[in-house]
């Protein structure tokens, strides 16, 4: 409350709680590390008494970061004469460059050899860089008496924070100015106008309120009152007050706490050793409690039982035995005193004897045969029919074969009936089975049948079960020891244990015939696969079906062309996209007709009345057309030219044929002949040479060309009759043969024009060459 009226008055009237020890007749020195930014801004401008936080005031103290280039920077003031009760600091920093001081810190000291880095114990204030900047003003509590203050600005290793503006490498000093509020080293509060007690330590105080934080006059004096307690008393609100418990040995409690240091007297407890423990009463709580309910505390000075006794005690503390109980614990029943009397509450004798299977005199034991502690167990069957132990049972040599020890009153895991002889059967994870009836409670394990789990599913077989029968004829169940199918196996199935396909079969039921196999070997029963391979142009592995390219029963008939060389029908060969071109559909095996060879690429040739030619050789079996080279028919005939083969040579020199395409005689004409084809007609001048000789003979010439022209028409005339119709021996050839042509090559006239060719008559022989010698 005093703080909130100091900064009130502070605001209104600009007086102070405190009074600012530099400027109030008191000389501090101040100092720091690092180069003046220039001369007017050294150490002592942070105490000059101007608060001014521009730079530009030339008040600041401020030092050269970028040439220090220090990772620690300090700021100190020494106040003289003497040590002052310091309450807090006003420090002013830059206000453009308070960033910069994150993580400040403050130290005191009290000897001007103070070396802060190394000087942690006098830390009064750290700023957190992880809390953010400082605020531009702020005021720092110190609450000691000290000569000296420090502040330093510094970046250690590991230096981190959330103040932007604050990632500098170096650090310096900026401070504008510091204000070191306080009072009198014996004075404290408002106007430093109160006297700190006497009873504080060389009377320096709290600074705020006069209390002793700095010790007591009175070495006795444990608290910042200086209260000072008597042995036996401790401190309690303030006051001096009686120890509360019983210390051990009697020494006296804590002055502080007022508990007990070294422990409690005896039986006591407590925070103060102030209470009995559980279970104890009495002035002293050495009296144990009785025997209460629930094992409850009894009352402490009393030591009645609030919510009664124990099972067995009675009485106001529950310390008395009750009827049919005796001993020192009142914790041993009475035997089985016959009509259930009580016994003796000291020896525990039954008075009148014991009931049926009990002996003794206290009626505790069982009789021979007899055991458990009502003696209401029989024993089971002990070897040499020893009887068993009275207490648990247990047969102390041991049982008859197959009894469980050790009270051999059922039999041993594995084994059932009435003497134990029979042996369990296969119980479900090891379990056993009741040893009465030999059932599995839980179970048979796999493929055993219930209940007794003794013999084999049916479908199973074997000591263990495990294997499965195989296909028995008409689902019969085989031999549930070997296996068997005692009445035969389902089709394609092998005998006796029918559990694999037959040599040809395959599948899970034999159903699926084996494909061909190579040297008609047995398939894979599981997969049909033919391990060995194919017969010849069947597909791996199954050997069912053909091969691409063959088809057929046996797949031994190679498909024709198909179409992109697609595979044929695999049964019947067909080509079902068609076929290459030329060949037939649709087995695509021959050419179609007009074409002849192995791809049915070349077309057949001239033959006589467009008959097919042979479509492997390309051959006309029945001749050619007219003027048509047997066998392909495919070229003229010599002598003969065109697209027809109907256009006859010319006079080709030396005898020569013509160009079968074109006419043309590759090597020139005969005499007296021209044009490519050498039908054109000669010149006027062989007349005229024949004038010249004799002009007697003129008349005598005229008459016989008159008679030559009269022959050549003649001749012409039978020339033109058989020109399409040549002579060929009327018998046709079979394949491989030639045909004997006898007017193609031989001819006794050739007339070259009609109107061009200077000569009448050509005669020869039909064996001859078919030119006329020339004069």
């Amino acid at each position: 409350m005093w703080q909130g009226l100091c900064i009130f008055l502070l605001v209104i009237t600009g007086c102070s709680c405190f009074v600012n020890l530099v400027h109030n007749g008191f000389r501090l020195k101040a100092a720091m590390t690092g180069t003046p930014h220039t001369f007017a801004w050294n150490a002592d401008k942070a105490i000059d008494g101007s608060t001014s936080q521009d730079y530009q005031s030339n008040s600041c103290a401020i030092s050269k970061v970028d040439v220090d280039k220090l990772t620690k920077s300090y700021w100190k003031g020494w106040i003289e004469p003497s040590p002052f009760n310091i309450g807090y600091l006003e420090i002013y920093f830059r206000s453009d460059t308070y960033e910069r001081s994150t993580g400040f810190s403050i130290y005191t000291y009290n000897t001007q050899n103070f070396y802060p880095f190394i000087d942690p114990k006098h830390l009064i204030y750290r700023h957190d860089p992880l809390a953010g900047c400082p605020s531009p003003i702020m005021n720092v509590t110190v609450n000691k008496v000290t000569q000296g203050i420090v502040f330093i600005n510094e970046r250690p290793p590991g230096y981190r924070s959330n103040c932007q503006g604050d990632n500098t490498q170096y650090v310096g000093i900026e401070l504008c100015e510091i204000k070191v509020m306080g009072c009198d080293q014996v004075r404290y509060s408002s106007g430093c106008n109160q006297l700190c007690p006497s009873k504080c330590k060389n009377q320096h105080c709290d600074a705020f309120n006069g209390s002793c934080i700095h010790g007591c006059s009175n070495p006795n004096a444990l608290t910042v009152d200086c209260l000072a307690c008597y042995d036996g008393q401790y401190i309690r609100d303030k006051m001096c007050v009686p120890c509360e418990g019983h210390c051990k040995n009697g020494i006296p409690c804590n002055k502080l706490t007022g508990r007990c240091d070294n422990g409690c007297h005896n039986y006591w407890i407590g925070e103060f050793c102030e209470v009995c423990p559980p279970h104890y009463y009495g002035n002293d709580c050495n009296t144990p409690c009785g025997n209460c309910r629930g094992d409850d505390v009894c009352n402490n000075v009393t030591g009645h039982c609030p919510l009664g006794c124990k099972q067995h005690w009675t009485g106001i503390r529950c310390e008395v035995c009750p009827s049919h109980y005796f001993g020192s614990n009142c914790n041993t029943a009475c035997g089985q005193c016959r009509g259930n009397d009580a016994c003796n509450n000291v020896t525990g004798f039954c008075p009148h004897g014991c009931k049926p299977h009990w002996i003794g005199h206290r009626c505790d034991e069982c009789e021979n045969g007899f055991f458990n502690p009502t003696c209401t167990g029989q024993c089971g069957y002990c070897k040499h029919n020893l009887t068993c132990d009275k207490a648990n049972g247990y047969c102390p040599q041991g049982c008859v074969k197959n009894y469980l020890y050790p009270r051999c009153q059922v039999c041993e895991n594995g084994y059932y009936g009435n003497n134990c002889s029979q042996h369990c059967g296969n119980c479900l994870n090891g379990g056993f089975c009741d040893k009465l009836t030999g059932f599995c409670g839980n179970g048979c394990k796999p493929h055993f049948q219930r209940p007794l789990c003794q013999v084999c599913e049916n479908g199973y077989y074997s000591s263990n079960c495990s294997k499965q029968c195989g296909h028995c004829l008409n689902g019969q169940p085989c031999d549930k020891h070997i296996g068997l199918c005692e009445k035969g196996c389902q089709p394609h199935f092998q005998s006796p244990l029918c559990q694999e396909c037959q040599d040809g079969f395959y599948g899970r039921n034999c159903s699926q015939q084996c494909g061909h196999c190579l040297n008609h070997e047995p398939c894979n029963k599981d997969t049909g696969h033919c391990n060995k391979g194919c017969q010849s142009y069947f597909q791996y592995p199954l050997c069912q079906v053909c091969e691409n390219g063959y088809y057929g029963t046996n797949c031994s008939k190679q498909c024709g062309h198909c179409l992109n060389s697609e595979p044929c029908d695999k049964h019947i060969g067909y080509c079902n996209k068609g076929c290459q071109p030329h060949f037939r559909s649709p087995l695509c095996t021959e050419c179609q007709d007009g074409f002849f060879g192995s791809n049915c690429s070349q077309q057949c040739g001239h033959c006589l009345n467009h008959e097919p030619c042979n479509k492997d050789t390309g051959h006309c079996y029945k001749g050619c057309q007219s003027y048509f080279q047997y066998p392909l028919c495919q070229e003229c005939v010599d002598y003969f030219y065109g697209n027809t083969c109907s256009d006859v040579c010319g006079l080709c020199k030396d005898r020569e044929t013509c160009d079968k395409r074109n006419g043309t005689c590759i090597n020139g004409c005969v005499d007296y002949v021209k044009g490519s084809r050498c039908n054109e007609s000669p010149t006027s001048e062989l007349q005229k040479e024949d004038d010249e000789t004799s002009f007697h003979w003129s008349y005598a010439g005229i008459g016989i060309l008159a008679i030559l022209l009269v022959v050549a028409l003649g001749f012409i005339v039978f020339l033109k009759r058989n020109q399409n119709q040549p002579t060929f021996k009327s018998e046709f050839v079979t394949e491989g043969q030639t045909p004997t042509q006898t007017s193609l090559q031989n001819y006794d006239i050739l007339t070259v024009s009609q109107e061009t060719n200077p000569y009448a008559t050509m005669n020869s022989e039909m064996n001859e060459s078919p030119y006329h010698n020339l004069p």
